[in-house]
């Protein structure tokens, strides 16, 4: 080959380099991206447009909100007989900036 064939050779190589190279960041950055909305924006209630247009979402909350809970259990014997036994917790003094440093 020719000096001028062998650049020609090289420079081509290298653009055909860049380019995969270039398609191969693209792709990866795409799949990173693609859960992530590029924008959030809210509606008139505050909530964000991903909340509002999920359906996972919106199953959920149906769920919770056809839980029913029997008032009944607060008033029962054994919820009344239940004590606190919660301990208090000492104030005590902070501790260094850095806790692993050496000493």
């Amino acid at each position: 080959m020719e000096t001028k064939d062998k650049k020609s050779f090289i420079i081509l190589i290298s653009i055909l380099g860049l380019i995969v190279i270039g398609a191969g960041v693209y792709f990866v950055l795409k799949n990173n991206t693609k859960d992530e909305p590029a924008i959030i924006t809210k509606d008139s209630t505050g909530a964000t447009k991903e909340n509002v247009l999920d359906p996972d979402a919106l199953l959920k909350l149906s769920l919770v909100n056809s839980l029913k809970l029997n008032k009944e259990l607060f008033t029962d014997i054994d919820f009344l007989k239940l004590t606190d036994i919660s301990v208090s917790v000492v104030s005590e003094s902070k501790g260094r900036k850095n806790p692993f440093a050496p000493i």
